[in-house]
């Protein structure tokens, strides 16, 4: 007869097996690439305040953190001190003006292989 704790434990390895592939990029990356797009620094990106400076940039590197890592929105917003829903708020803010504006779509692309490249290089 099979225990409670086996069962468990069978079902245990079978969801680590399902989880998303290790990210080989870091949060800190993308930030560091967006802050120097930006000409602002990182710290600026994880401060609380609100300036259009910021916010900005803050939700690229939101965007970019779930396109090019995989990450969550709880973990991209734990470890930018915000809450998953202000992410989520970031990530449709870029989604929809990277749909109206071709120029801003371009530079988005242009930042998101940045990223990637950046990524590759860490990898090497």
């Amino acid at each position: 007869m099979i225990t409670l704790h086996e069962r468990l434990t069978a079902i245990e390895h079978r969801l680590q097996s399902l989880e998303r592939p290790k990210v080989h990029g870091t949060l800190r990356q993308v930030l560091e690439v967006v802050a120097d797009a930006y000409c602002v620094t990182v710290e600026a990106l994880l401060r609380p305040d609100r300036s259009q400076a910021a916010v900005l940039p803050r939700w690229m590197a939101m965007y970019l953190a779930r396109t090019t890592l995989g990450l969550s929105l709880p973990q991209i917003g734990r470890q930018m001190g915000r809450d998953h829903s202000t992410v989520l708020h970031g990530v449709r803010r870029i989604e929809a003006m990277a749909k109206h504006d071709r120029d801003f779509a371009e530079a988005l692309r242009a930042l998101s292989a940045t990223v990637i490249e950046t990524q590759k290089r860490s990898r090497t």
